[in-house]
């Protein structure tokens, strides 16, 4: 009855070795897929920090094409004030020419 014993006894502690063993692939499998995961996050990170620089690349370009058109606008409205007063301070002489001329006839 000893010898049938011990036997149990091996044959519970080899089941238990077993059952240890697959414990340990479960978890390394876990390990494994969530080291797989955490690959596949990262690379999904990866590729939206890489789509938001290339958008913002994008945006500086456009703000510096709307600031340089900006500057051209800006440029223009004052040489067309320029103009403008050049042309009213014409008009004023000729005005006054016309008023001081014999010809003028009051209105």
């Amino acid at each position: 009855q000893l010898i049938s014993t011990l036997q149990q006894v091996i044959r519970c502690l080899k089941e238990r070795r077993e059952d240890t063993e697959k414990v340990r692939q479960v978890e390394y499998l876990e390990m494994s897929n969530e080291r797989l995961a955490l690959r596949e996050a990262l690379g999904q990170s990866e590729i939206v920090v890489k789509d938001a620089e290339e958008y913002s690349g994008q945006l500086e370009q456009r703000l510096e094409a709307a600031l340089h058109w900006r500057q051209q606008v800006e440029e223009q409205v004052q040489q067309q004030c320029g103009e403008n007063e050049t042309l009213h301070k014409h008009l004023g002489i000729l005005k006054t020419a016309l008023d001081m001329s014999p010809s003028a006839t009051p209105s």
